[in-house]
């Protein structure tokens, strides 16, 4: 039985069944790291490599690559030219500028995976039923989900998770990015007994205020 690649790659998550195990397994967990195989101190779930169905890829792996390579090019497109992609939420603190660096983290991640993406050939199928490329696949998947996780290209509604309502002190405010070019970012408390709502600049005075108590 030919079993899932990242069961036999360096510092990469194996794919096991959940709650199965080899017969030599003690308990514990371990991982091929810089090619031994070391405990991670955890408890073993599960360590029985999954089965390969797409070449040398799980069903899982195949299905994330498939995902990566539909979204990798329009990705690569929304981040032509940009410096910074949608900032993370830091409460609401401007954070002070450091010394300038010559590339942008958001560049950076771009020139990585254009790197891992230019090895993606025309037929996928035939690329992944061997060693080199199946564990070419999966580096290129996970850079590329880890680039676009920390770079998105769009700012979606979320939790605001240190900044207390000012109205019912209670952290429930949820970020409401602008809807359409020109429109307002509003920060809303989302217990249905406070109604409040903040424009940007009043949440970040609010937000200054705390993280200065803190």
């Amino acid at each position: 039985m030919i079993v899932c690649i990242t069961n036999d790659m360096d510092n990469v998550r194996p794919c096991t069944v959940k709650d199965q195990h080899h017969e030599n397994c003690d308990g514990w967990e371990t991982r091929l790291t810089n090619g031994e195989y070391v405990y991670t101190g955890k408890e073993c779930t599960g360590c029985l490599p999954r089965r390969a169905h797409h070449g040398v890829l799980c069903r899982s792996c195949f299905e994330k690559l498939e995902d990566a390579l539909g979204k990798v090019p329009h990705w690569l497109r929304a981040m032509r030219g940009v410096e910074r992609a949608v900032q993370r939420d830091n409460a609401g603190v401007r954070s002070k500028s450091g010394p300038p660096i010559p590339i942008s983290p958001t560049q950076l991640a771009v020139d990585e995976v254009r790197s891992w993406y230019r090895h993606v050939p025309e037929n996928v199928p035939v690329w992944i039923s061997t060693i080199e490329g199946g564990r070419l696949a999966v580096r290129f998947t996970l850079a590329a989900m880890a680039a676009m996780r920390s770079h998105p290209e769009k700012e979606h509604p979320h939790r605001v998770r240190r900044t207390r309502c000012p109205e019912c002190g209670r952290l429930q405010l949820q970020w409401n990015p602008p809807g359409y070019f020109g429109d307002r970012v509003t920060v809303t408390c989302q217990y249905e007994d406070c109604d409040a709502e903040l424009e940007q600049g009043a949440f970040e005075k609010v937000a200054e205020i705390e993280e200065r108590h803190r």
